[in-house]
This record gives C-alpha cells, structure tokens and sequence, in this order.
C-alpha cells in the first residue's frame, strides 16, 4: 500500500486526517482496466481520455491538497475516479465530479455517492458555479485548458479560489510558466502569470496513463491572484498580443507600424508609437505587467 510520507502532520490535519490510501501501479491499473471491461467501454480519442495509473500522479496531488483547506473540490475530466477515490479521503464535504462522457458520468454515481456528478463540458457551466473557495483540479484535454482558464478569470473564482491543479501537456506547461525573454514565452505566459502564480510540480512520461499518450505531461498549480485586471478578459487586448506575439523576436514598435499601415491617420498614430519607450523593446523581453501598460497607451492607436 503506497501512502504519503512527506507531508507534516500539522499540514495533513487540514485535508487529511490520516494519510491517504493510494495504491500500487498494479492497484490503479486493474482497477481501470476492470472498469473498462465490465462496462465494455474504450477509451475515447475524440475525449482525450487517458487515465492515470501512476501513484505518483495521486501522492503529488495529495501533497498539494494537504496544505489547504476548501468549501468546495471541483474534479474535471473525473473518467472513472482513480483521483476521485484520493479525494474522498480528505476532509472536504462538496466534491463535485465533471464529466462529460455520460458512461463514465454513470460509473461516478454508482461508485461515489458523496461526489455530486455533473454530466456536462465543463466549459458550458455558468459563471455562478465557480464562487466558493475551491480546488479545481483534473486531468484535463490540451485543447480545453486555455478556454477553461480564461472562463474561470470570467467568474468570481479568483476572488475567492484557492489553486487550480491540472495534469496538461508538457510543452503546454512549459509554455504556461515560460518567463519573458526565455524561449517558452508566449502570449499563453502573459495571460497565465497575469491570473496567477503558476509552477509545474512534476513531470510524467507517457507510461504513467493508459492508454499511454504520444507525449509527456506535468502537474501545474496555479495560485490566483485575488483581484485580475479586467483588461485580460478584453478581446482587444488579446488581439494586442496575437499581434504581438506573431513575431515575438522583433521590435514592439514595427509590429505596431505594420499593423496600422492602412490606417487613414498612420502618420499621427506612428509618431505616437515612436514616443513610447517601450515600443523599441523586443515583444520577448516585455513583462506580463509591462503588456498591460503598453496596452493602455496603445489601445486607442491600434483602432
């Protein structure tokens, strides 16, 4: 029985009153596999649906929930519970588990009576839902995470969340903790580090889901910030970064030029951008905070 051993007692008396009962690598699996057999269902690709069966997967997750406390956890992509059963241990009386494979989604309601299942895609839930001091937490498709965090920085989550935890790709992990003038920058790390502090906790190689995925994955937390800049939610400044980020390695100021060259007043909106300092920057070397002030000295130019 694997059970986790490096988190103080102090910490676990917060999630956990004893240490949680994880499992062998072989545990996990038949009891994946027997799932899937017993209810003749396949993975499905179109879902992304690769269940973890690594118990470092769970012992990571358990030494993050440890350290706080929760009104609500919000699992995401909950497949047939393997995290679920983790969470259960803990003391947190709102757990609810979104699915939106209804197979699975039955699978949790006869298996976890105190979970409240939501069959649904998570991005169709509304704002409302997000508004307690909750866990979001999951092994969640790439091509749903920057959607879900943008419709989380729409809610009142991070007013009031505590982290968010998910197992995403590991070049898209890289990218979300990317640092200005490091190659993973992107427009993807500004709108991340604006929301909050983010770290990648570890990385898993394909081995550690069935069935095994083409790449690697990593567990990122991110701790909000309790107040966001409304501006990050503008789609004009998200337009203000694509255009940016287009070609991260030039200067600020021709992209800018570029971008208003039919403009019937270019020449007066040029001269406004040749006076700001820090348009003869690099877009790579620009600070998340740095972005946000440019955007509001350029708003008006670029329209």
């Amino acid at each position: 029985m694997n059970t986790i051993s490096n988190i103080d007692l102090e910490n676990r008396k917060k999630f956990f009153s004893e240490p949680p009962d994880i499992g062998s690598r072989r545990d996990i699996f038949n009891y994946t596999n027997g799932l899937l057999k017993e209810y003749a269902l396949q993975p499905k690709k179109s879902l992304g649906q690769h269940f973890m069966i690594d118990p470092n997967i769970l012992v990571a997750y358990a030494d993050l929930l440890s350290s706080y406390t929760f009104d609500s956890i919000v699992e995401i992509g909950a497949g047939l519970g393997t995290l679920t059963k983790l969470i259960l241990q803990g003391n947190c009386d709102n757990v609810f588990l979104i699915e939106k494979d209804p197979n699975f989604a039955l699978i949790l309601e006869k298996n976890f009576r105190k979970a409240s299942v939501i069959n649904s895609d998570v991005l169709t839930l509304p704002n409302e839902f997000w508004n307690t001091k909750q866990a979001v937490i999951g092994n969640i498709p790439y091509e749903i995470s920057s959607p879900l965090l943008f419709k989380l920085a729409k809610s009142s989550f991070f007013n009031s969340g505590v982290l968010i935890a998910f197992l995403v790709q590991k070049e898209f992990a890289q990218r979300m903790i990317g640092l200005f003038g490091t190659k993973n920058y992107s427009k993807l790390s500004v709108n991340i580090q604006l929301l909050g502090k983010t770290k990648i906790i570890s990385h898993f190689g394909p081995g550690s889901f069935y069935p095994a995925p083409k790449i690697a994955s990593s567990l990122v937390v991110i701790f909000p910030h309790q107040e966001i800049n409304p501006i990050i939610n503008s789609s004009e400044f998200q337009q203000f970064l694509t255009i940016l980020f287009t070609r991260k390695n030039r200067i600020v100021k021709s992209l800018l030029k570029n971008h208003i060259k039919n403009h019937k007043n270019r020449f007066q909106k040029e001269q406004i951008i040749e006076s700001d300092p820090e348009a003869f920057s690099r877009v790579k070397n620009l600070s998340p905070d740095q972005f946000i002030k440019l955007f509001e000295r350029m708003k008006d130019v670029l329209v």
